[in-house]
């Protein structure tokens, strides 16, 4: 990743003296002990023209536990681009410092991990200073010779000090302990010049902060030396690309007590205030009307997810104090021949910082987009209601398990043996029954009707009342179980598989994600989804409107694809209290909830994904989402309405009916035929 939240450049500012290079490797060496507290180094490149100094500095660095690498000339800045957090020390007074910083600025350098300390040329600001103090003295000596004094020039005898001044938004540097002397009445001209000095240093670093990405993920120390063993440290930054650069007093360092930090150490804390800096938001809307109710709650179920967004994100803006221009799209964005639309093409481009509408999370857009936050947990899924039990299975089979329905036949079979055994022993000396007789009165006991056979002995009349009992029972309970497995629905429909397989037809949502996700399928089942029952060929789609999808539904036997909150506020507003009862739902999108994001390498990711943090920390998400998403509807008059009996119900019964009238015909054809037969052959006989 190319965008790093934190940068730390030092700018070091020295005195005319010069450069006094072991106390500069002594507050190298604190300033990085003091950064271990947050983000240690891997290691320090540094760019220096020291000559035999460098040495020192590497030595120094080494004891500290550091692996240092010193370049001495031109290089280009490949280790820049390497994950691991480095300390880059640049000398100013070096040829090639500007290019350098071009160059690190162009690759996004003065960002986290990397740490920055870049020297000043001290020669260049020191000699410039002198010979102006010069000047001053010599014209003062010849307006008058009587007095002279020496003046030294501390903070202290100056209207406006140099802490106070770097206090305040834009301030400036000025190398002090300065010895002039001049004559008396010369002292004001010198506080003159080190006020003309300050400002033409400070419009110098203006301008070189002015060509530099160093924005408000950046952390910028100009360190000053004050006196050989203090500097004051003073941060800058810029609020925008089209900012002036802010100079920010946040502590100092001395030789005895090390760094003495003043400010708080995130950045996302102390930067928090934007002066109504100008951010760009992309926001995505597929209704025109919606732009007149974003945060008035008016028709929740219309982009939904573009007004949640919204309302947090001018609580985000508000928390930051900056202002907002939006872009409206009519798109989240999805990739055409290597360029991306709708929104996430405006953050691809840097038209916008952020994506004011959440979007999923998808790996192909991880390399063009940051994202930042969790802001509208919902979900899109196929939603029905479940259908009757008996358009999935056979419901006159349900109402014994296999063992009951095994035990039955055998105590059937055994009355019907013992039913025979009886009546021949009864009627030994008449006319035997036959089996088929002995059948027919059996399924006619447990079809529960009569039989023109009866038994005339006691032995089969008791076998014939115990097999009517028995069967009694097992047709009572029978009975019972179909009546309650007609009003039953099933729970056999869970997977994508089930739903393909179902009798159940599908309708998807017309909005502009599902039409790209259902067609951009690969999954079999998914594929086999959309080119069977969504899309198939030769034939209108059955992409729809809500209102239409949520209708079928109602209806049932229908599977409609839409985001789950619009369609449970449009369940609670149409449907009955029975209807709301065995709603099922079953996912089609491979996708996490939708997340807030943000342009790569932004300098504002961090403090937007704080504030949206505390907004969620506050409540204040959860409020929002409240008023605008609408939970699954309560199921709260189950089994209260009347269900009617349809032919699907009774579609077993009457194959049964429908295949006994077939073989009942077949028979009395094939009778007829024989019959037809005999009767030929007897005529042929008595021929």
């Amino acid at each position: 990743m190319n965008a790093l939240p934190l940068l730390l450049v030092v700018l070091w500012i020295w005195s005319a003296q010069g450069l006094h290079i072991p106390t500069a490797v002594r507050f190298i060496k604190d300033f990085l002990d003091f950064s271990n507290k947050a983000a240690p180094p891997s290691r320090v490149n540094a760019f220096v023209c020291w000559g035999n100094d460098n040495i020192k500095l590497i030595h120094g660095l080494s004891t500290n536990g550091v692996s240092a690498s010193v370049f001495t000339k031109w290089e280009p800045l490949t280790v820049i681009q390497n994950p691991e957090p480095a300390l880059f020390l640049l000398d100013m007074s070096c040829k090639y410092s500007d290019d350098l910083l071009r160059q690190a600025s162009n690759l996004q350098g003065f960002t986290a991990p990397n740490h920055w300390l870049l020297l000043a040329d001290h020669r260049e600001t020191g000699s410039s200073l002198t010979e102006r103090t010069m000047i001053a003295s010599s014209r003062a000596e010849n307006e008058s010779s009587l007095h002279q004094t020496t003046v030294r020039m501390e903070e202290e005898a100056v209207t406006t000090s140099l802490p106070d001044l770097m206090s305040q938004e834009e301030g400036t540097v000025f190398p002090s302990d300065e010895l002039v002397t001049c004559e008396k009445n010369c002292s004001q001209q010198l506080i003159s010049l080190r006020h003309e000095t300050e400002n033409s240093i400070l419009e110098h670093y203006k301008e070189v902060f002015q060509a530099l990405n160093v924005f408000v993920d950046s952390q910028v120390l100009l360190v000053f030396q004050s006196s050989k063993e203090h500097y004051q440290l003073v941060e800058v930054y810029r609020q925008g690309p089209q900012e002036h650069a802010i100079f920010t007093n946040t502590g100092d360092w001395t030789l005895q007590s090390g760094v003495r930090w003043k400010v708080d150490l995130a950045l996302s804390v102390r930067r928090s205030n934007l002066n109504q800096t100008l951010l760009k938001a992309a926001m995505v809307v597929t209704n025109p009307e919606t732009l007149n109710h974003l945060d008035d709650f008016v028709d929740k179920h219309i982009d939904s997810i573009t007004k949640n967004n919204y309302i947090l994100l001018t609580h985000v803006l508000e928390t930051v104090n900056a202002s907002v221009e939006y872009i409206i799209v009519d798109s989240w964005g999805y990739a055409t021949n290597g360029s991306w639309s709708g929104m996430v093409g405006s953050l691809q481009r840097k038209e916008a910082d952020i994506g004011a509408t959440a979007l999923f999370f998808t790996a192909d857009r991880l390399p063009i987009l940051d994202y930042i936050a969790l802001t509208t947990p919902t979900r899109a899924a196929f939603l029905f209601r479940q259908p009757p039990l008996s358009y999935v299975s056979n419901i006159f089979t349900l109402p014994f398990t296999t063992s009951v329905w095994v035990a039955s036949a055998v105590l059937v079979f055994v009355s019907a043996v013992m039913l025979y055994m009886t009546t021949v022993w009864e009627d030994r000396h008449q006319l035997k029954p036959s089996w088929v007789e002995v059948t027919m009165v059996t399924l006619g006991a447990v079809c529960q009707q009569g039989s023109p056979f009866v038994s005339h002995g006691v032995p089969g009349r008791i076998v014939m009342i115990l097999l009517f009992i028995a069967v009694m029972f097992l047709y009572t309970s029978y009975s019972a179980n179909i009546v309650a497995l007609l009003q039953s629905s099933t729970t056999s429909i869970k997977t994508l598989d089930n739903l393909l397989h179902s009798h159940l037809h599908l309708g998807v949502h017309d909005i502009v994600y599902n039409r790209h996700y259902f067609k951009a399928a690969s999954d079999p089942v998914r594929r086999a989804i959309y080119e069977k029952k969504v899309a198939p060929p030769n034939i209108p789609d059955n992409f729809m409107s809500l209102e239409e999808g949520i209708e079928k539904l109602r209806m049932g036997l229908f599977a409609f694809h839409l985001e789950l909150s619009t369609g449970y506020l449009m369940i609670q507003k149409t449907f009955r209290e029975d209807e709301k009862c065995g709603l099922q739902t079953i996912p089609f999108l491979q996708v996490v909830d939708p997340y807030l994001a943000v342009r790569k390498n932004t300098p504002y990711k961090e403090m937007l994904s704080v504030s949206y943090r505390k907004l969620a920390e506050r409540g204040l998400q959860d409020r929002t989402l409240r008023h605008l998403y609408t939970r699954k509807p309560k199921c709260v008059s189950k089994g209260s309405s009347f269900v009617s009996v349809g032919i699907v119900d009774c579609y077993p019964a009457l194959l049964v009916l429908l295949y006994g009238t077939a073989c009942s015909l077949s028979i009395f054809v094939l009778e007829m035929l024989a019959n037809k037969r005999n009767q030929m052959k007897r005529r042929a006989f008595l021929h």
